[in-house]
């Protein structure tokens, strides 16, 4: 979204920027309004404002994008008066630092399909419009917390943010964008309040204070109401993050008992959203993962047309469509590479142009592992920014392909079934090992003509359309590795992890623990939806671990257990080896690299050698800290390594776990028994 009318209410520090900014990129017209006439005048002034009501309302009538900058408690009422005054199309934003409360209030009040809120992690210890910077956004990254019904709102909103202030969006639960700022944000201000405080009748008359003392306490001086306000918003979460945490305690005995499911499988869930937004008629999905991954494939398909029902804990999703239809906005992805790499080959059957983008992290992730076979196929793709998102596909009339992938890739396997089955055109992909066979079962399940020849898999699509369907989505293998990973570790029990995807292509990673000394019985086997099924029963080794070596051809079935086996690994008498393991150097993070530097930072001997992990396992216990890189495979792996006796791990965040394992946490805490 480029508005050509724009108006802010509240032009403090973070209103006067937005408005200053604003009309530097070019917006003809910026309206804004503030309680104070003097900063409408001195805003006028600065050239920030083309002009500045007396009334809010007046504000609100003439724009088509209005941004609510006043402190948080007061956007809540500006909201509730400002909203029913917006012109036909516009939509609404504020930019406070605590979101659950606005998000609620918005879907509440039935404002939800035009809201989405906004906080541009920058600011200023200064106040008032004097305190504005032309610059103060540039680089800066922006959370946008869409409300249920809200979708389109947020692209528009984080659109704005991208293209008009220079900023990184990113997209996340509100309730999450809330946790995540009362341990980054809202505790450090806590805390040097609470030191200044201190400090101030403690040190005796004419004391001298060094740098340390001024660099510690230099977040008190912000504005103290605007934050006494903040923390009562937020006080369900900043209390919870007052006491320190640790990841288990130090040296009770550990045992595991019950039973755990894990959410729905990543891989299905993405896959029958899309292939449901592909059916004739309307597919009901059960199962499907909650995370914030999936819910980037729900928010593109919507964006191109289709209905999509809530992605939410128990629910049904409903996938209806007639066709796709050419989006108005850019192609959010979020943080997810399988969104992005599978939904370029379906454009690439469709008539019209369409542009993908994702959030900082996906925009250094390649791409050209999928765009050069699908330009194979004649789709046209404008890559301006290289070998990455945003990327603009052209799609349309594409002919038949027969290629072999350099690496072993269920993306790019999948990302050109689908362009075959979108083109009308047949496909022949063959792999070097096989990969996740997970889009060749639904495409079976759904009676494709989907055909193995001599090593390689075929698609001959038809001229019939794709049925829609019913699917239950099982747990997700890669998820449950973790809860089977932290029963190994522990020194007596039994867990029953529940519903568990067996998919052979998916399961190296117990056959790795199997060779390692840990045995993991599968019982009540069953088929759903084309997809092997299972309960997995776990106990603890009677005797340690032991290492092994992971072949390259092992790989492809557990290239995201990797993290997880390194950690069992650094607890396993010998060396591991992992061979071939380059490819973890594009996932959401260099995850190769990272591995091998967090565990020497808790005192492991791990070195990446090439393309190969070495980790030689040790009987100290971990301590120290781990940089996630908001990869949320590495944080739960070192969350399961904390479970240790002794452990002291400190994760730089949890959040990241949202994206595919929402309740993590609680269900590693639930397994445990001290």
């Amino acid at each position: 979204m480029r508005p050509t009318k724009l108006g802010v209410i509240g032009l403090g520090a973070i209103g006067g920027s937005l408005a200053l900014q604003a009309k530097r990129a070019g917006i003809p017209r910026v309206l804004g309004w503030s309680p104070e006439p003097a900063e409408r005048v001195a805003a006028a002034q600065r050239g920030a404002l083309d002009d500045a009501p007396a009334r809010a309302t007046d504000v609100a009538r003439a724009v088509e994008l209005l941004v609510l900058a006043a402190p948080p408690a007061a956007n809540l009422a500006l909201l509730d008066t400002l909203a029913p005054h917006l012109g036909a199309g516009a939509v609404i934003t504020d930019v406070g630092s605590v979101k659950r409360a606005i998000v609620a209030h918005a879907e509440a009040r039935g404002f939800g399909p035009r809201f989405a809120g906004a906080h541009p992690i920058a600011g200023t210890h200064g106040h008032g419009f004097d305190a504005a910077r032309l610059d103060l956004f540039t680089g800066a990254v922006v959370y946008v917390t869409p409300t249920r019904d809200g979708d389109g709102a947020a692209r528009e909103i984080a659109h704005f943010w991208e293209d008009v202030l220079e900023t990184h969006p990113v997209l996340i639960d509100a309730a999450q964008h809330d946790r995540q700022l009362a341990l980054t944000s809202h505790l450090p201000q806590a805390v040097a309040s609470l030191l200044a405080r201190y400090l101030a009748h403690a040190t005796p008359p004419g004391a001298t204070f060094g740098p340390g003392a001024r660099d510690a306490t230099r977040l008190a001086a912000s504005e103290p109401a605007l934050w006494t306000e903040i923390f009562l918003m937020n006080r369900d979460e900043l209390l919870p993050a007052l006491p320190r945490r640790r990841v288990a305690p130090e040296t009770r005995r550990v045992k595991v008992r019950g039973a755990v499911r894990p959410p729905g499988d990543k891989s299905i869930s993405h896959r029958a959203l899309m292939l449901a937004a592909l059916a004739r008629g309307t597919s009901e999905i059960t199962g499907l993962l909650t995370g914030e991954d999936v819910k980037s494939s729900a928010r593109v398909l919507r964006g191109l047309g289709a209905a999509v029902s809530t992605v939410r804990e128990d629910a049904t999703v409903k996938v209806h469509v007639s066709r796709f239809t050419r989006p108005v906005a850019r192609l959010h992805c979020g943080n997810s590479g399988t969104t992005a790499r599978l939904m370029l080959g379906i454009l690439a059957g469709q008539r019209f142009p369409a542009t993908l983008t994702g959030d900082a992290s996906l925009r250094r992730r390649p791409m050209r592992r999928v765009t050069e076979p699908l330009r194979a196929m004649g789709a046209r793709i404008d890559d301006a920014h290289g070998d990455a998102l945003p990327l603009t596909i052209h799609g349309g009339r594409l002919h038949a392909l027969s290629y072999t992938t350099p690496v072993a890739s269920a993306q790019v396997k999948s990302a050109l079934l689908l362009a075959g089955l979108t083109g009308k055109v047949t496909v022949n992909v063959r792999e070097p090992y096989l990969s996740r066979d997970h889009t060749e079962r639904l495409l079976l399940h759904l009676g494709l003509d989907l055909r193995y020849d001599h090593g390689a898999i075929s698609l001959h699509p038809s001229a019939k359309s794709v049925p829609s369907f019913h699917l239950s989505v099982p747990g997700d293998a890669s998820s449950a590795a973790f809860l089977v990973a932290a029963a190994v570790l522990a020194e007596g029990g039994e867990l029953l992890v529940e519903n568990v995807g067996v998919n052979p292509t998916r399961t190296g990673f117990l056959v790795v623990l199997e060779r390692m000394g840990a045995h993991v019985e599968r019982v009540n086997l069953r088929d759903e939806g084309g997809e092997p099924v299972a309960d997995l029963i776990v106990r603890p080794p009677a005797a340690a671990l032991r290492g092994t070596e992971v072949a390259a051809a092992e790989v492809p079935t557990l290239v995201d257990e990797v993290p997880i086996l390194a950690a069992l690994a650094s607890r396993a008498a010998g060396e591991t080896v992992f061979r071939e393991v380059g490819e973890l150097r594009v996932k959401e993070s260099n995850r190769l690299e990272l591995i091998a530097a967090n565990l020497r930072a808790l005192g492991v001997d791990a070195t990446a050698l090439g393309n190969d992990l070495h980790v030689q396992g040790t009987t100290r216990p971990p301590r120290g800290r781990v940089e996630t890189a908001r990869d949320h495979r590495l944080a739960m792996a070192f969350a399961v390594l904390g479970t240790v006796p002794g452990a002291d791990i400190r994760l730089s965040e949890r959040a990241s776990v949202s994206i595919s394992y929402p309740r993590f946490f609680a269900d590693l805490r639930s397994i445990r028994e001290t």
